[in-house]
């Protein structure tokens, strides 16, 4: 299951014709035009007014491009050399490559679709060997867009769909079983052999990864909030409260998906799917490693595949060696859930493969980092959803540290749970709560993991220079997810942030790019410098008196302690509306577009230049843009680039030169270390029967 869904091909745009712009569209105009970096505000006007935007000053085109299709643009930029020729029929008498015209010479690969020959060592990647097995070159695999799985707007009543699955079976068993009800395994027998032709037309349909929007509308276990439901009676509770429940699962006694603060859907929110006759689902391994449950509320049977955990290396060395070109180009290829492998060749490699065939009414657990895949018999709705136990904890770290190497992006922050479970002990420590039943083992392995994790952060901060930075204390909001824009993963309690804030200001010129030093010195003047250092810091400083990590860390905590206290008198005060008292230390951040004057032109200036760290992520496809509101200022709002990155990757990726940086607390070193040590001394005294 994944914890977030996928981009649709389009993007809506208030006052459009259709409705919408595709991305492909904005990519080809871009492109044409020399690509992002060369692009001027007047370039990106001229976009927009051809792909049939109609409001002269949206900047829906610059702003979707940018948090979209840069990434993809910064990816294609490393295949650009690839034109995709075709093979002359004059030269068909010798094999050449398509790719340098020269003969291949016993050095080339022939694609298994169209026949095109490329030397390997024009390839990016090279290929290193002859690839085993069918190999497709980059046209066929990826330049058509065929590659993977299409994903279609199509909406049915599941009437409707069941109908679509009845004649599709009835089709199917005319052709292929002469009019008789194929059993499992001739389905599978069939299914295989589909899968190893590579050159199969079939299409069938799955809705796949359908989720409840609203209270009540899709699951098919008894919730509180379903319609109609009576609570009162003994049976429907007993259904609704059952820690096999679906719904309840993930919050059940003992998962430790309770110490995470948000739903997360498809994890802790159920999936519905809907299978058809062949409908299939990948090689995949649930996110962060977690347990998984599916149940079978009605259909035909799901055919299940699974490889231990123990195998789990094989298995991912055996893919990579099949198609080492396309694991290059995608590194966590196996998370995309587009990758089969029939499973008597994994067994004919070693590996070993187990199986299960699910009926109505039964449940398939699958364990930690267990690569699991399966196809269906026919019409059949299961529902599924995540869990995990303290078993599970050292297999979670693992996840986070090989999402890191590939860049896949975090559902939950592991450390933050850890944390939560370590906090919690200590309140029920403290206030003499249910120490009975707390799970030793559990906290020994959440201070164990935990004390480790801040251990390697108290290291990466000592070997920062404090004052390259500005200091800003930045509690996190419960929906919040904070993600490093190079590595992915979550960067909790403390990070680096570099910000450029884009302005848009009324101006009787065209839109043109602004470098004037004395315009860009005058906006620098309007817009507040946006620090979080402690008040009365410069005074400290002239008498050079040093101050500690932590008392600057809690001057920070009882400054935004105050702004808070302020902020909520001003709102309180009768009369007082929307007032924002006026301050130079705090950036808000809105998430709707800001409501700016159209009666003229704007011009796009920017408040002070990239740096050499911003331009090269930027370049790469990292940080995202955001609406800003200044606080106190009666200027326009505008837009920010937001690049935001771990220790970690700020150590062994980039250094900073030059660049006007945060570092960010959530949770200062010292606070961790308090928890730590207090829980460590808690379960010491329970062990030891010191406390009961």
């Amino acid at each position: 299951m994944r914890g977030k869904r996928r981009v649709g091909p389009s993007f809506r745009v208030p006052g459009h014709p259709d409705g919408r712009i595709f991305y492909y569209d904005l990519y080809v105009a871009v492109t044409n035009k020399g690509g992002y970096d060369k692009m001027s505000p007047d370039d990106w006007s001229e976009v927009s007014r051809q792909l049939g935007d109609t409001d002269p000053h949206s900047i829906v085109c610059f702003k979707t491009y940018t948090n979209y299709l840069l990434d993809y643009a910064g990816y294609l930029s490393n295949v650009s050399d690839y034109q995709f020729p075709e093979s002359d029929d004059e030269d068909d008498d010798e094999d050449l490559c398509i790719k340098c015209g020269a003969p291949e010479e016993g050095n080339g690969v022939q694609c298994d679709d169209c026949d095109a020959i490329y030397h390997m060592h024009c390839l990016d990647p090279p290929l290193d060997s002859f690839p085993d097995g069918a190999w497709y070159c980059p046209k066929c695999l990826v330049g058509t867009g065929e590659y993977g799985f299409e994903e279609k707007e199509v909406h049915y009543s599941l009437d409707e769909f069941a109908q679509k699955c009845v004649d599709f079976e009835e089709n199917f068993r005319r052709e292929h079983c002469k009019g008789r009800t194929p059993s499992v395994q001739e389905i599978e027998r069939y299914f295989w052999k589909l899968v190893d032709e590579e050159h199969s037309e079939l299409e069938v349909e799955y809705g796949a990864d359908i989720h409840r929007m609203k209270p009540g509308q899709i699951s098919g276990f008894p919730r509180e909030d379903t319609p109609g439901i009576d609570m009162r009676d003994p049976q429907t509770n007993f259904y609704v409260n059952h820690p096999f429940n679906l719904n309840k699962l993930p919050y059940a006694k003992g998962s430790l998906l309770n110490y995470v603060p948000n739903e997360i859907s498809g994890m802790t929110v159920p999936w519905i799917y809907i299978g058809s006759l062949l409908s299939t689902f990948c090689w995949h391994v649930e996110d962060h490693y977690t347990l998984s449950a599916n149940y079978c509320h009605f259909g035909a049977t799901k055919k299940w595949y699974g490889i231990p955990s123990s195998q789990a290396d094989r298995f991912e060395d055996y893919m990579k060696k099949m198609a080492p070109d396309m694991f290059k180009k995608q590194p966590d290829l196996l998370h995309q859930l587009v990758t089969l492998v029939n499973p008597q060749k994994l067994a004919e490699a070693g590996i070993t493969c187990v199986y299960a065939d699910q009926n109505p009414g039964e449940y398939v657990i699958t364990y930690p980092r267990v690569y699991h895949a399966g196809f269906n018999c026919g019409l059949n709705v299961n529902e599924a959803v995540n869990f995990n136990m303290k078993d599970w904890l050292p297999l979670g770290e693992q996840a986070v540290d090989s999402y890191r190497l590939i860049k896949k992006e975090n559902v939950f922050n592991h450390y933050q749970l850890l944390f939560n479970v370590l906090k919690e002990f200590n309140r029920r420590v403290r206030i003499s709560e249910g120490l009975q039943s707390v799970d030793h083992e559990l906290v020994a392995e959440c201070i164990y993991q935990f004390k480790r994790y801040s251990f390697q952060q108290g290291q990466l901060i000592s070997e920062l220079d404090m004052s390259k930075f500005t200091t800003s204390y930045r509690p996190r909001t419960k929906e919040e997810e904070v993600l490093c824009d190079c590595c992915k993963t979550h960067i909790g309690f403390h990070y680096i942030k570099i910000e450029h804030i884009y302005s848009f200001h009324r101006n009787n010129q065209l839109m043109t790019p602004d470098s004037s030093p004395s315009n860009v010195s005058a906006l620098v003047s309007i817009v507040p410098k946006v620090t979080s250092d402690p008040p009365m810091k410069s005074e400290v400083l002239s008498k050079k008196r040093k101050v500690s990590m932590m008392d600057e860390f809690e001057q920070l905590v009882q400054s935004a302690a105050e702004e808070a206290r302020v902020k909520d008198e001003d709102e309180k005060a009768p009369g007082s509306g929307r007032k924002l008292r006026r301050t130079t230390k705090e950036l808000h951040t809105t998430t709707t577009e800001p409501a700016l004057d159209r009666s003229e032109p704007r011009k796009l200036r920017i408040n002070q230049p990239l740096g050499k760290v911003a331009q090269e992520l930027v370049r790469m496809g990292m940080g995202k843009t955001e609406n800003l509101n200044i606080r106190g200022s009666k200027k326009l709002p505008g837009t920010a680039l937001i690049i935001r990155l771990c220790l970690e990757c700020l150590r062994s990726k980039v250094q900073l030169d030059g660049e006007v940086a945060q570092f960010v607390y959530e949770v200062h070193p010292s606070q961790s270390q308090v928890v730590i040590q207090e829980a460590e001394t808690n379960l010491e005294r329970l062990l030891t029967n010191q406390i009961k």
